[in-house]
């Protein structure tokens, strides 16, 4: 799901020498330039956001049979992105590594802040913009219950294949587990290139934090004012 460490993942996963993990390619907005390159080296067609959705099985066909000889090869893959795509993964025979964050009020407020400043991600280095943003309950309400449909779909239809990992394990546990659901060697990740836009304090992310307390108040849910990963 959006705004729940997944191009911070990628890239760590992308960065092992048995692993290439590519970016959400299957998505229907334009790629950015570095990506929409890389269908140079397969077919031009696939640099539509229409064709590449129509014609996903052939793209990953292509995808993964240019890769570089790797033990894994895989990508980034959004669950509000296409049911019908995501149905025909989870049924091939792939292993699915499943990003989770209990903590709804974090990743709202990330995706708030990623729409208003461009900023869909971070590197280390980058000046980072940390405009407040403002808090909307209704549209809070439907952003938690539209996570909260994807992934109980998503649960109902796992298999032994695959690994789900919380946004707060990743830097404590995180990465053990997906190197032993891969059986790959962990000191073959590097350090992770993506930078954490905002602060672990969530109220300070809003403008209008009087209003996410009483939101926080009306669910239940004050614990989400705070997020620290282990």
């Amino acid at each position: 799901m959006p705004r729940s460490g997944s191009n911070w993942v990628r890239l760590i996963l992308d960065s092992h020498p048995v692993i290439t993990c590519y970016a959400a390619l299957l998505r229907k907005t334009t790629l950015v330039e570095s990506e929409s390159t890389f269908f140079d080296k397969l077919d031009q067609r696939f640099s539509s956001p229409s064709y590449r959705m129509d014609h996903y099985q052939e793209m990953l066909e292509s995808i993964f049979s240019y890769a570089p000889v790797s033990r894994w090869v895989g990508m980034k893959f959004m669950l509000n992105s296409s049911t019908e795509i995501r149905d025909h993964l989870l049924a091939s025979d792939y292993k699915h590594i499943l990003l989770t964050r209990a903590n709804y009020l974090a990743a709202y407020a990330s995706h708030l802040l990623a729409k208003s400043t461009g900023q869909g991600i971070v590197f280390k280095g980058d000046a980072v913009s940390r405009v407040p943003v403002r808090f909307d309950s209704g549209k809070f309400r439907i952003f938690c219950r539209a996570r909260d449909r994807r992934f109980g779909e998503l649960r109902k239809m796992a298999s032994s294949d695959m690994l789900e990992i919380e946004y707060n394990d990743l830097r404590s546990r995180g990465f053990a587990k997906i190197a032993e659901f891969l059986d790959v060697p962990l000191d073959g990740f590097t350090a992770a290139v993506t930078a954490k836009r905002g602060s672990d304090d969530i109220l300070s992310r809003f403008a209008n934090p009087q209003d996410v307390m009483r939101e926080l108040e009306a669910i239940g849910r004050t614990d989400w004012v705070t997020e620290a990963i282990a």
